[in-house]
C-alpha cells in the first residue's frame, strides 16, 4: 500500500495535480491512499456550503481527470453519498 500525502496550493494551478497524477503512476501500486488537504471541493453542490464563489474550477477539473485515470475515488463520499460534514466552512 502506498500512502500519499499532499498540501495543495490555494490557487487554480491544474499543473500541480498533473504533477500530482505522474507521480502516483510513478509508484505504481495497486492500493494508494491520498490525502491531505486538496484546497478545492470536489462537489461544490454536496461539499460545500455558503461559498459565494466556486474556486479553482481548472484545478478540480484535473483531479477529476487523474481520478478517472488512476480509478481513485473518494472514499468518504462513496459511504457517505448525502451527508453535509465539513472540515471547514465559511459563516
Amino acid at each position: 500500500m502506498s500512502i500519499i500525502n499532499i498540501y495543495a496550493p490555494n490557487t487554480d494551478d491544474p499543473n500541480f495535480f498533473m504533477k500530482v497524477k505522474h507521480e502516483i503512476a510513478k509508484v505504481g501500486s495497486k492500493n494508494i491512499m491520498v490525502m491531505g488537504d486538496w484546497n478545492l471541493l470536489l462537489d461544490p453542490e454536496i461539499d460545500g456550503v455558503n461559498y459565494k464563489n466556486i474556486n479553482n474550477k481548472k484545478a478540480r477539473a484535473e483531479v477529476g481527470q487523474m481520478m478517472a485515470d488512476l480509478d481513485l475515488f473518494d472514499i468518504w463520499r462513496e459511504e457517505h453519498p448525502e451527508e453535509r460534514k465539513y472540515t471547514w466552512k465559511r459563516k
